[in-house]
Protein backbone atom coordinates (compact mmCIF):
# COMPACT_ATOMS: atom_id res chain seq x y z
CA UNK A 1 0.00 0.00 0.00
CA UNK A 2 1.36 3.65 -0.92
CA UNK A 3 0.14 6.93 -0.10
CA UNK A 4 1.17 10.61 -0.58
CA UNK A 5 0.22 13.00 1.87
CA UNK A 6 0.32 16.96 1.61
CA UNK A 7 2.35 18.71 4.24
CA UNK A 8 3.50 22.25 4.91
CA UNK A 9 7.32 21.04 3.88
CA UNK A 10 6.37 19.27 0.91
CA UNK A 11 5.18 16.09 0.03
CA UNK A 12 5.13 12.98 2.18
CA UNK A 13 5.35 9.57 0.96
CA UNK A 14 4.32 6.18 3.20
CA UNK A 15 4.65 2.44 2.21
CA UNK A 16 3.43 0.37 4.55
CA UNK A 17 4.02 -3.28 3.32
CA UNK A 18 2.60 -6.79 4.84
CA UNK A 19 4.72 -10.01 5.09
CA UNK A 20 2.79 -13.23 3.75
CA UNK A 21 0.54 -14.87 6.47
CA UNK A 22 2.71 -17.99 7.84
CA UNK A 23 0.62 -20.43 9.72
CA UNK A 24 -3.04 -20.00 8.74
CA UNK A 25 -3.44 -23.35 8.75
CA UNK A 26 -3.25 -23.53 12.25
CA UNK A 27 -6.13 -21.10 12.75
CA UNK A 28 -7.79 -22.58 10.69
CA UNK A 29 -7.90 -25.96 12.55
CA UNK A 30 -8.23 -24.44 15.74
CA UNK A 31 -11.56 -22.15 14.01
CA UNK A 32 -13.02 -24.64 12.58
CA UNK A 33 -14.18 -26.78 15.62
CA UNK A 34 -14.80 -23.11 17.57
CA UNK A 35 -11.69 -23.63 19.42
CA UNK A 36 -10.73 -20.23 18.48
CA UNK A 37 -12.69 -17.09 17.93
CA UNK A 38 -11.80 -13.65 16.62
CA UNK A 39 -12.47 -10.37 19.25
CA UNK A 40 -13.97 -7.75 17.97
CA UNK A 41 -13.77 -4.96 20.45
CA UNK A 42 -16.10 -2.33 18.03
CA UNK A 43 -17.80 -1.34 15.00
CA UNK A 44 -18.00 1.70 13.38
CA UNK A 45 -19.83 3.25 10.55
CA UNK A 46 -17.46 4.80 7.54
CA UNK A 47 -18.83 8.43 8.96
CA UNK A 48 -16.78 7.48 12.42
CA UNK A 49 -13.42 6.38 10.62
CA UNK A 50 -11.52 9.36 12.77
CA UNK A 51 -12.81 8.00 16.22
CA UNK A 52 -12.09 4.11 15.29
CA UNK A 53 -8.70 5.49 14.33
CA UNK A 54 -8.30 7.52 17.99
CA UNK A 55 -9.71 4.37 19.87
CA UNK A 56 -6.94 2.26 17.85
CA UNK A 57 -4.46 5.05 18.23
CA UNK A 58 -5.14 5.21 22.19
CA UNK A 59 -4.54 1.66 22.47
CA UNK A 60 -7.55 1.60 24.18
CA UNK A 61 -9.58 -1.09 21.44
CA UNK A 62 -9.18 -5.07 23.41
CA UNK A 63 -9.60 -6.33 19.98
CA UNK A 64 -10.27 -5.71 16.59
CA UNK A 65 -12.07 -2.55 15.15
CA UNK A 66 -14.63 -2.92 12.25
CA UNK A 67 -15.29 -0.27 9.69
CA UNK A 68 -18.64 -1.44 8.19
CA UNK A 69 -18.90 0.23 4.44
CA UNK A 70 -22.45 0.09 4.02
CA UNK A 71 -25.65 1.78 4.72
CA UNK A 72 -27.02 -0.58 7.28
CA UNK A 73 -24.21 0.24 9.91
Amino acid sequence: MLWLQKTTAGTKMSLLLHKVNKGLNIMITLHEPGKFLPMIDRSYPLSEVADAMHCFSEGDAKGKIVIMMGDDS
